[in-house]
């Protein structure tokens, strides 16, 4: 049971495994019904073990006694210590070990062509499924291979087919499975195994359970079906219930099989539950990205290949969810297609997507200290399956940032995801785009294109004294790539151009005479209302190389000032060194302008003005003090002289750099020479 649930791509070779193991104790069971009145025991053992070895390829031993009890009612054969070794350079010796085989089978039944055990019983067996780096696996019989041999004659291909057994035991068990490419290594206890079901009391239930590790994490499974005649009984849908824990991660599956011998047929209700989605890559494959803890329930079922889901309310830290889709398990490497829809999604409950840690209902940056988050990526998983995922969110909360809404679609083929279409609402505008991360590489490739359009300023400022002093729309771009595991790294490797532009309306005067450093305008308004002032033109324009952005146009022109500086951002260390210097078109007396600096840390930056300007000023006062005292506040009256600044041509000069694919203010929104 537990393959089936924890290892779906494996699902077919695990079972063909399994099956063909049982296949050739049936086989056994065939011969013993030619030779066991006239063959003695160590004949038949040693007749046994060479016939076994010869034709699996392996060696199969049958170490201890091998005991037949004969009656024509019921016959009894005890075997000890059945050996099947394991495939060369592996670490176990033997892929199969059974301290004690014991069962009985009717022999006047086979002259009917039924196989019926009244009991079997196994004690201590092991069994070890072993996946090597390069892809080979120890259940793999060459000697077997060419048309399924033992499969074939011994398998039954229908549930009527399937032997009668009236009991079996299995007690102190031990099943392995290991997976060097996926560093999984699952180590299964069958403490019991029971069943029973000849009797006319098809209320008698199939009952396995165990626990061990997956991927070092407590797992455990209990899993309840019908009877062990029940499964033979193709009327009716075989019933089975299982209860899978990995760590934090539950899974419950309760339902039927119409047909469990070869998983077909799932009609089964669903329920999930665990502290991070990207943990049920150990149990699906599916390369999901970190979120905060989750609750999801729904309606499970599948046909041939391919699982269908559908779940209508789930949760996913803060946001409620719904999902439908396929999963098929068919393919070389597993495929899952799915729709996410969201009436409401909280932007902390996606920052897997960008590296963030997910930390119970919420996602937290993995440093105190940094920025961007550095997480490596595990290209394994982006190489395991592929997915086509859509994802749509009515509304998206971002406490602090005026987003609206998602609609995405993720790709992922063969390691190579695309984020293709990119529709965001922002601040009543939109940001669309790709994002393009190819992982086919040992060190992936980033490339992303998002454009920003008519974002509002005043949604910027929402649930402050500035919302309704603040009005007005800006655009941009963000054309960069680069190499990296992390996001931290594809910046620090960054090239590219970075973008944002508005001309026409107005912001709080408050703010832009705090720029300038405005001590009696600034302190007015500050105890009075403030006032706005018309924006002209505001640009930025960045050329990015090698994770440093360089400005090469940073202007911002009111009514009131001009400002103009340059600026310098380092991406891989995360510091930024800048320099605005504001220029007045009004006359401001007790005015302390002079170039103000922003440098230090991204996160943590610290704002302050240019010794040099403020010390010119202050000896320029102190030498005019000497030869009057009244003429010492000249140097600190500002006479204006600011000049407008010529939007169009500014934002010509961006677009230009971009073969004039930018959004921005149009023409008659940015005038060559704005009126007064």
């Amino acid at each position: 049971m537990a393959f089936q649930f924890s290892q779906p791509h494996h699902q077919r070779r695990v079972l063909y495994a399994l099956y063909t193991l049982g296949a050739l104790l049936f086989l056994g069971f065939a011969a013993f019904v030619g030779g066991i009145l006239f063959l003695q025991s160590d004949y038949l053992r040693n007749k046994l073990s060479s016939e076994g070895s010869s034709r699996l390829g392996r060696e199969l031993t049958i170490a201890g006694p091998l005991d037949v009890d004969w009656h024509w009612g019921g016959t009894r054969v005890l075997a000890q210590q059945v050996r099947i070794s394991n495939a060369p350079g592996l670490k176990e010796p033997n892929m199969l070990e059974i301290e004690t085989l014991d069962f009985t089978f009717k022999p006047w039944k086979l002259l009917f062509g039924r196989l019926e055990l009244p009991s079997v019983g196994m004690e201590a067996p092991k069994l070890v499924l072993e996946k090597s780096a390069d892809g080979s696996k120890n259940w793999d019989f060459p000697e077997l291979s060419s048309g399924n041999v033992a499969a074939s004659t011994a398998l039954p291909k229908e549930r009527g087919d399937f032997p009668i057994i009236g009991k079996i035991i299995i007690t102190n068990g031990n099943l392995i499975f290991r997976d060097a490419e996926k560093k999984l290594d699952l180590d299964l206890k069958l403490e019991s195994l029971s069943g029973a079901g000849t009797g006319n009391d098809k209320d008698d239930t199939f009952s396995l359970s165990g626990d061990g590790t997956l991927s070092g994490s407590e797992f455990t499974v209990d899993a309840t079906g019908g009877s062990l005649l029940a499964l033979r009984d193709s009327s009716r849908d075989y019933p089975l219930k299982a209860n899978i824990v990995m760590g934090a991660t539950t899974v419950t599956i309760d339902g039927t099989f119409n047909d469990p011998l070869k998983m077909q047929g799932v009609n089964a209700d669903l329920s999930v539950k665990g502290e991070n989605l990207a943990d049920l890559f150990y149990l699906t494959s599916i390369p999901l990205p970190p979120t905060p803890a989750y609750d999801l329930a729904g309606h499970l079922d599948k046909t041939g290949d391919v699982w269908r889901f559908n779940i209508p309310n789930g949760k996913v830290g803060n946001s409620d969810l719904k999902a439908e889709g396929t999963y098929d398990v068919g393919r070389e490497r597993s495929f899952l297609k799915m729709d996410v829809a969201a009436k409401q999604l909280y932007m902390d409950d996606l920052g897997g997507f960008i590296g963030l840690k997910p930390k119970g209902k919420e996602t937290v940056a993995t440093s105190s200290t940094k920025l961007f988050p550095d997480v490596k990526l595990d290209l394994s998983r982006m190489r395991k399956s592929d997915l086509d995922v859509t994802l749509k969110a009515d509304k998206l909360v971002a406490p602090g940032l005026p987003f609206q809404s998602m609609d995405a679609r993720f790709n992922l083929d063969n390691g190579l995801l695309k984020i293709e279409p990119i529709n965001a609402g922002i601040a009543s505008g939109t940001m669309t785009g790709h994002l393009y991360l190819d992982g086919r590489k040992d060190v992936p490739h980033l490339e992303s294109d998002l454009l920003l359009r008519r974002l509002s300023m005043k949604e910027f400022f929402n649930d402050s004294r500035f919302e309704d002093l603040s009005s007005g729309r800006f655009g941009g771009r963000f054309l960069l790539e680069g190499d990296g595991r992390s996001l931290a790294e594809v910046l620090g490797d960054a090239n590219g151009r970075v973008s944002m532009m508005m001309a026409g309306g107005q912001v709080s005067l408050l703010l832009v005479e705090a720029a300038g450093l405005d001590v009696a305008e600034f302190t007015a308004r500050l105890l009075n209302k403030d006032k706005t002032t018309r924006v002209r033109c505001g640009i930025g324009d960045f050329a990015v190389k090698n994770g440093m952005l360089r400005s090469d146009i940073f202007v911002f022109d009111t009514n009131d000032t001009r400002i103009e500086g340059d600026a310098m951002i380092n991406l891989k260390n995360e510091t930024i060194d800048a320099r605005m210097e504001t220029h007045p078109k009004d006359m401001s007396p007790l005015v302390a302008r002079t170039p103000l600096t922003l440098s230090g840390p991204l996160k943590r930056p610290r704002i302050g003005v240019e010794p040099t300007g403020l010390a010119a000023r202050a000896g320029g006062a102190a030498l005019l003090a000497l030869l009057n005292p009244l003429a010492a506040i000249i140097p600190f009256i500002e006479t204006g002289g600011g000049e407008d600044a010529d939007c169009r041509g500014l934002i010509q000069d961006v677009r230009a750099k971009y073969n004039g694919n930018i959004p921005g203010p149009t023409a008659k929104e940015a005038p060559a020479k704005p009126a007064n």
